[in-house]
């Protein structure tokens, strides 16, 4: 670094600058709220000026009307002119009034017929009144009253200059004061620390000469811990290769979904968008994941997130859609049994977080199988378990290979990995510390030449308040249900068969035009009916119907939709819960 004048020169730039941007500041400052106290001042004047004004154009009406009494108009101007010591007073016809000629005019609030006109650069304020019928206006009566050049030419300035004045001064003293502290406190100090440290570093010399002062001191105890920064940066330089490393191998089976979609990028169904939505969105996870250990290397982003309530049925359906796709090219199946006793369940793990690891654990069943295995069967179920009914238990099994007995312990641990090419062991390892910080626990059982089963204990949580876990219909009996997908009409009419229900697919505002008034119609609303009409929260809102309805959406985990559903009072249904769906009214329940 090299120490010069420059820096001086630089400090000057700076604080002029920060004197020109002060000083126009304070001006346009200054100036507005003198424009501000110099309208108040003429809105007041305004008011009393119109306190007289009808009856003052009453009293010159019989002059407009009969010829012989115009003779006494120039004398009743001229007594109100005096009385209220106004600029000027006159009496204009339609044809000669221009409202322009006294800036913005406002009808008064109490009286039609009077309107205030202010022109605050000239500070003057003009009533102008109507003479004569509403119906029937005989001319216009003005009042002009201006309360001089004050603040605008004379006083505003006066006071600006002295104040930009002050200004002015206050920053040439605190320049110079600025200057000798850096040319006594900065720019001399390094210099000589510059001179006093060259021998140092060409190596001529091992000690430093004792003529340092205080300042000098903390500039070489700034290169010190500059020195130990650099060390402290090559540490995480090799913390953040294990990151990548775990990256590495979560990143793996995203990337198989894209590219996989992306062979049939020419009709892209909707099961296949949402896929590849899913994934990309895990992508971003583990990336922003990554970025945030960068930046806190002691502090994952998926570590500040456990607690989150994350509705565990939503992330088996979108991983199990994954690898269902992914299975097809691989000729395995892939079986799932779900009690609906779990159906509910909130677990205290983010949702990415938890897709990750069970998106590592079935690739490893997958990884499991030899290419010439005539049956590949992943087995997944989901239930309370039965020695703690407090706790939720997923099974994951294979009939693959299975480990050896002997590598079974190290299964877990980081590192441990078996028969694949490639291995960093971390799947396992971040699974079992993730589900372990969620309260629940990982276990392995395999058998060589049979496959192997991880027994997953899960910890619910409670489910958060915008959640609907039994569609409680209350005294309502009809049902109605207003979605665009016809699968959902269909897994509600035989999941709720003994319910009257009306269907909506499409002509949903009529449908609601009809039934929102039927104190016995309850509703189902989907939130996503079409890319440019309302949403069903807007629906639900518009027919005042958030008593009797509830929203289904795959967008459950928008933390908008969740506040503006709880604000209108209504509940959300996860649509991957519908299947499960219990339903309760008075008089039955299913």
């Amino acid at each position: 670094m090299k120490f010069n004048s420059s820096l001086k020169s630089q400090i000057i730039l700076y604080l002029v600058g920060a004197f020109l941007v002060t000083s126009l500041g304070v001006g346009v400052a200054y100036f507005l709220n003198r424009k501000i106290a110099i309208t108040q001042n003429l809105k007041v004047v305004g008011a009393r000026l119109q306190t007289n004004a009808e009856s003052q154009a009453d009293q010159i009406l019989p002059g407009l009307l009969v010829a012989e009494e115009s003779a006494s108009i120039p004398d009743q101007l001229l007594q109100m002119k005096t009385e209220e010591a106004l600029d000027r007073i006159e009496v204009r016809n339609l044809q000669e009034l221009d409202q322009r000629d006294w800036g913005s005019c406002e009808t008064f609030e109490t009286n039609p017929r009077i309107r205030i006109c202010i022109d605050t650069l000239q500070a003057e304020v003009a009533v102008i009144t109507e003479v004569g019928l509403p119906e029937d206006t005989n001319g216009y009566l003005v009042k002009v009253k201006s309360l001089g050049k004050m603040g605008l030419e004379g006083e505003l300035f006066k006071t600006l200059g002295i104040l930009l004045g002050s200004i002015a001064l206050s920053f040439l003293l605190l320049l110079g004061l600025i200057l000798i502290f850096v040319e006594r406190h900065i720019r001399r100090p390094l210099m000589n620390l510059k001179t006093h440290l060259g021998p140092v570093l060409d190596g001529t010399s091992t000690t430093i000469p004792d003529v340092f002062r205080l300042e000098e001191m903390r500039v070489l105890s700034q290169q010190v811990q500059e020195l130990i920064h650099q060390f402290e940066n090559r540490k995480i330089q090799a913390a953040l290769g294990e990151v990548a490393a775990q990256v590495a191998h979560d990143i793996r089976s995203p990337i198989s979904v894209l590219a996989m979609i992306g062979r049939h990028v020419e009709a892209i169904p909707e099961t296949e968008r949402r896929l590849l939505e899913s994934a990309t969105a895990r992508i971003r996870h583990i990336t922003d994941d990554l970025l945030h250990r960068y930046k806190s290397p002691q502090k994952s982003l998926s570590h500040s997130l456990l607690g989150t309530p994350t509705f565990l049925l939503s992330v088996l359906d979108r991983i199990l859609s994954e690898k269902r796709l992914l299975a097809l090219e691989k000729n395995i199946q892939i079986d799932a049994q779900l009690d609906s006793s779990a159906a509910d369940t909130f677990i205290g793990i983010d949702s990415h977080t938890f897709a990750r690891v069970l998106s590592n654990l079935i690739d490893n069943c997958f990884e499991a199988f030899l290419p010439e295995a005539s049956s590949k069967i992943v087995n997944l179920s989901i239930a309370r378990d039965s020695n703690n009914p407090q706790l939720v238990q997923l099974m994951i099994r294979d009939n693959g290979r299975g480990i050896p007995k002997v590598l079974l312990p190290k299964i877990g641990t980081k590192g441990g990995t078996f028969n694949k090419t490639g291995g960093t062991g971390l799947g396992i390892f971040h699974a079992r510390t993730t589900i372990e910080s969620g309260g629940g626990r990982l276990e392995i059982e395999s058998t060589e030449g049979q496959g192997t089963s991880l027994r997953i204990l899960l910890k619910p949580i409670p489910a958060p308040a915008w959640f609907c876990g039994v569609l409680d219909m209350g005294t309502q009996t009809h049902l109605i249900i207003v979605d665009d997908d016809p699968s959902i009409h269909e897994l509600i009419r035989a999941r709720f068969a003994k319910v009257p229900q009306e269907h909506c697919q499409d002509d949903y505002l009529s449908v609601l035009q009809r039934t929102s008034s039927d104190s016995q119609s309850y509703f189902l609303m989907d939130n996503n009916l079409s890319s440019q009409g309302p949403t069903g929260l807007d629906l639900i809102q518009k027919f005042y119907i958030s008593g009797r309805a509830t929203l289904m959406t795959s967008d459950f985990e928008s933390s908008e939709i969740q506040r503006r559903a709880l604000q209108l009072g209504c509940k959300i249904i996860p649509k991957p819960l519908l299947p499960y769906l219990k339903l309760q009214m008075a008089s039955r329940a299913s």
